[in-house]
């Protein structure tokens, strides 16, 4: 089985690789920058050093111009979150056989791959209700609905993806 590439990289960029079946030509744009930064190509090599090439005078025209150039994304980020939700992500990512790197890349790939973010659903207790609407940011209007089915035993409620509710139980 042979290697496919769907990216090129230079200099810390990435850029795709496309095909015109229309034009009859291969082409590609450097990815995760503002602006455009286009190449084009007959060939895969040709569309590479095209590649090459862009991403070069990009840089050599930040410099001449003074201006810092975007940097395409590493892959690597820092996140703050709350040391309860670290140490039982750590803990079920050790139950899994997994690190907690391996652990969180697959939640965010899952989360994105499923378009979470725009139907994301709040839960909170609220007196004897337990109330669950869609996410502020989400797209559509916010829906709430609210029901009392032993939300006095909830403890514990969380943000979840949707269709889900997740909670602890107490042990009264």
């Amino acid at each position: 089985m042979k290697n496919t590439i769907k990216t090129f990289s230079h200099r810390g960029y990435t850029g795709s690789i496309e095909v015109s079946l229309e034009d009859k030509c291969l082409f590609g744009k450097v990815l995760h920058v503002d602006g455009l930064l286009s190449y084009s190509g007959e060939t895969i090599e040709e569309l590479l050093t095209t590649f090459v090439a862009v991403v070069d005078e990009y840089l050599a025209d930040c410099e001449r111009t003074g201006v810092d150039p975007q940097k395409s994304y590493s892959g690597v980020f820092q996140v703050r979150i709350d040391p309860e939700l670290h140490r039982d992500a750590q803990a079920l990512a050790t139950r899994r056989g997994e690190s907690l790197n391996q652990f969180v890349t697959r939640a965010v790939q899952a989360f994105v791959d499923d378009g979470q973010a725009a139907r994301s659903t709040v839960v909170r207790k609220s007196g004897r209700n337990v109330v669950v609407q869609n996410d502020p940011i989400c797209l559509d209007a916010s829906k709430t609905l609210e029901f009392s089915a032993q939300a006095a035993q909830l403890d514990d409620l969380y943000t979840v993806g949707a269709g889900t509710l997740a909670f602890a139980r107490t042990t009264h």
